[in-house]
């Protein structure tokens, strides 16, 4: 059985649920969307690090965040 951080465990549930957020439904999407692409993508990077030694820099998982962030918003 994996055990995990009871810390992280309720950072994911917040991500997962965002009604801790108050403002409009459409603003709480968007955040919700933002944190959910940089918490992909900061994992997809450690991903890259660890199993494929590639080397991974803080300037391109910004950069990604950012424009896998827009397009999320732009299809919403």
């Amino acid at each position: 059985m994996y055990r995990c951080c009871p810390s992280l465990v309720c950072g994911f549930k917040m991500v997962q649920d965002c009604s801790c957020i108050s403002a409009s439904v459409k603003a709480r999407d968007v955040f919700c969307g933002i944190v959910r692409v940089a918490c992909w993508c900061i994992w997809r990077a450690r991903n890259n690090l660890r199993f494929k030694n590639k080397q991974v820099k803080v300037a391109d998982i910004i950069s990604e965040i950012k424009s896998l962030g827009f397009l999320r918003i732009c299809n919403m």
